[in-house]
């Protein structure tokens, strides 16, 4: 059976376009300008905004001004376009924590929280959700932005706090404050240069806020070398005893990172493109057919994993007659494992071979060659 697309609920889509319209232009000579409907001219007024932020974040990411949210431009675009975006990416992990780690999730730390993203991402998940958010960002007025926006989303069932500091700060949260159940980590690590401060930071945080049943869950561009970054950092983490939850069903070193230096491990997911990303994708030319990012989710408690599961971290990989895909798992350490299916040996046992996409776990006992009665099943879907 396909996944379910991810999908943005048109209030939340409705809440956005009127935010940005009544917060960043509210002194117009046209009347009831805040107020009035979305136009066309709209979406071409604020594209500008999300163009310029589109460019620095892939290609001339190191030209980014670290206060780039002073500029209203850049907060506009950022609120209307990758907030959304980013928070369905969020949101499609949050759905595939174990349930009674979301049942156990009272108080959440969003670092480096911009305007709230992986919050909103989590209470798109879990709807009715009551708890404490907390968020750190170095920037006041995208925090304000973010606070404004959760609690219009959340109303009062959720207690709302904020704390300016930078990533890189010594003493980001007090000494002795109660554990986060959950702390998020989202498109901010880049702040930090250095891989072994990085790892110092992810340490201090397991050993020191975290619930002894919580998750860290750290997000990143699904881009090479913010990716590769991120595997290095998983290395380390490992190195220091630190529990992977996913994305990998190993506790051994990244087999990919080894292989090669071209590949990176990131998750697609389907989505259903609400048109306020579709207008901005034909204005500004990007395309955004499915949602992509690289993650890590870690957590005290010792990951177990079934050793006939593996997580697919390459397309298909088809050429005349047969299709390949590599899978990440136990059985193959310390190398991936490539998985070859004739074409001539399709089957229904094996359909999940053609459905599954990059970043779903399936369960399989063929290590080399998928016959016509070997079993390939999705597991869990991105």
């Amino acid at each position: 059976m396909a996944p379910s697309l991810l999908q943005l609920p048109i209030d939340i889509e409705n809440l956005l376009k009127s935010y940005v319209k009544q917060t960043f232009f509210p002194k117009t000579r046209k009347a009831d300008f805040a107020e009035r409907k979305f136009t066309s001219g709209d979406y071409v007024f604020f594209s500008k905004g999300i163009a310029e932020l589109s460019r620095s974040f892939t290609s001339e990411r190191g030209l980014l001004n670290r206060d780039y949210f002073n500029k209203k431009e850049n907060r506009s675009g950022y609120l209307l376009y990758f907030l959304p975006v980013n928070a369905l990416k969020i949101k499609a992990l949050v759905n595939n924590l174990p349930l009674d780690t979301l049942k156990k999730t009272k108080r959440i730390l969003d670092l480096g929280s911009g305007p709230g993203t992986a919050s909103l991402g989590f209470l798109l998940s879990q709807p009715g959700w009551a708890g404490d958010i907390t968020l750190i960002d170095q920037n006041k007025p995208i925090l304000k932005d973010g606070l404004s926006i959760l609690r219009r989303v959340a109303e009062d069932r959720v207690t709302l706090r904020s704390h300016i500091a930078n990533i890189t700060q010594s003493k980001l949260i007090k000494p002795g404050s109660k554990p986060f159940d959950l702390i998020f980590i989202a498109n901010a690590l880049n702040e930090i240069s250095d891989l072994s401060k990085r790892a110092r930071l992810i340490n201090q945080l397991i050993k020191h806020h975290l619930s002894p049943h919580g998750r860290i869950i750290i997000v990143e561009p699904a881009l090479r070398r913010q990716t590769r970054e991120l595997m290095e950092l998983r290395n380390l983490l490992v190195e220091h005893d630190i529990n992977i939850h996913a994305p990998c069903l190993h506790q051994a070193a990244c087999p990919m990172l080894a292989a090669n230096k071209r590949d990176w491990c990131h998750a697609y997911w389907n989505w259903e493109q609400p048109r306020l990303i579709k207008k901005m994708d034909q204005l500004v030319g990007i395309k955004k057919d499915y949602l992509k990012a690289s993650y890590l989710v870690l957590g005290h408690d010792t990951p177990t994993h079934d050793p006939s599961h593996w997580r697919i971290v390459s397309g298909a990989l088809n050429s005349n007659g047969k299709s390949e895909r590599l899978l990440c798992g136990e059985q193959a350490l310390p190398k991936l494992l490539r998985i070859v299916r004739l074409d001539r040996n399709k089957s229904k046992q094996n359909e999940g071979f053609s459905h599954a996409m990059r970043g779903d776990i399936v369960a399989t006992k063929v290590l080399e060659k998928l016959g016509k009665t070997d079993s390939f099943e999705i597991i869990t879907s991105s």
